[in-house]
């Protein structure tokens, strides 16, 4: 059976890290949808989204991302679907877990996979991008 890989986050912006996450996943996957999810706890400007212009962003959802989740797997029956987490570094991959532990409990059996970034892409933030906009110098920073 094939495999979807959703590759989701909040993406504001879509920066250089996220696309070698993106690269790495679709060498394993059959498919990969990017969806941006909107997170209550941050602040969305068109500024900042509209950076990437969508060029990355296959699908958008607001909500608990099981409903996303259960919503990808209604229309691709015949696909395994797999979620996407990029991790940077130690403090991420334990902020993923603690994400993972809710999302299992609502959502069990669902399968996933941290895909750490490139070492060149560590320090890389949408958080330092949106600090760098301000200036002009994000430029280097985006796909």
């Amino acid at each position: 059976m094939k495999t979807i890989g959703v590759f989701v986050g909040s993406f504001n912006p879509f920066h250089k890290g996220h696309l070698n996450i993106l690269n790495q996943s679709k060498l394993i996957f059959d498919r990969v949808i990017v969806a941006r999810g909107y997170n209550t706890e941050k602040d969305y400007t068109d500024k900042y989204l509209s950076l990437d212009k969508n060029k990355y962003i296959d699908d958008e959802y607001i909500g608990l991302l099981s409903d996303f989740v259960d919503k990808i797997e209604s229309e691709n029956k015949d696909y395994n679907v797999v979620l996407i987490r990029g991790v940077r570094d130690s403090k991420d991959l334990e902020y993923e877990e603690k994400q993972l532990y809710f999302l299992k409990r609502i959502k069990p059996g669902l399968k996933h996979v941290f895909i750490l970034c490139n070492p060149a892409f560590k320090y890389i933030s949408s958080s330092a991008i949106r600090e760098l906009t301000k200036f002009n110098k994000h430029k280097d920073y985006m796909p």
